[in-house]
């Protein structure tokens, strides 16, 4: 998990594709030298009036991020009310 105080969705959105471009750019040898692919799926939350404790904030930004996984993986998902 990763808090970005005092950022906005979209800062934040951009922070996240970011770190996701660079992870999927470089790939990542493994023990028998092999170099393999990685790819990340991100799920976004923000702190609004509707979010009651970290805990809640955190359920949010989970489930947005299955959202990510099963929208083909190596994406991004911001949590939205009524949407996920």
């Amino acid at each position: 998990a990763v808090l970005l105080v005092e950022t906005g969705a979209l800062d934040a959105y951009a922070v996240a594709e970011r770190f996701r471009k660079s992870i999927a750019v470089r790939p990542v040898k493994i023990d028998n030298g092999k170099e393999v692919s990685i790819t990340v799926s991100i799920g976004l939350s923000s702190v609004n009036d509707n979010v009651r404790d970290i805990d809640h904030l955190m359920q949010r930004a989970d489930k947005a991020l299955y959202k990510a996984k099963n929208s083909g993986k190596n994406c991004i998902r911001i949590y939205e009310r009524d949407v996920i």
